[in-house]
């Protein structure tokens, strides 16, 4: 019963285990740099649509975000 259940059962949950743990370090450590590159996207994405904005400003008003909606953001650009 030792070699034909138990064992194979716990080689599978300590291995299990360190994978486990080594994909919540590696998710800890690129956390902010996956954080920063979706904001730089998002950025690229904005100008892309409003191309003639100097600068966006997300709006927080309550009632405005819905579950459909991620963000509002308000385009500004200089007059010269």
């Amino acid at each position: 019963m030792w070699d034909s259940i138990i064992k194979p059962t716990l080689v599978l949950f300590i291995v299990c285990a360190v994978v486990t743990g080594a994909l919540a370090y590696v998710n800890g450590m690129t956390k902010d740099i996956i954080l920063a590159r979706t904001e730089e996207e998002q950025e690229q994405y904005r100008i892309q649509v409003m191309n003639g904005a100097d600068r966006f400003v997300k709006l927080e008003e309550e009632g405005l975000l819905s579950d459909k909606v991620a963000g509002v953001y308000e385009a500004t650009a200089r007059i010269i």
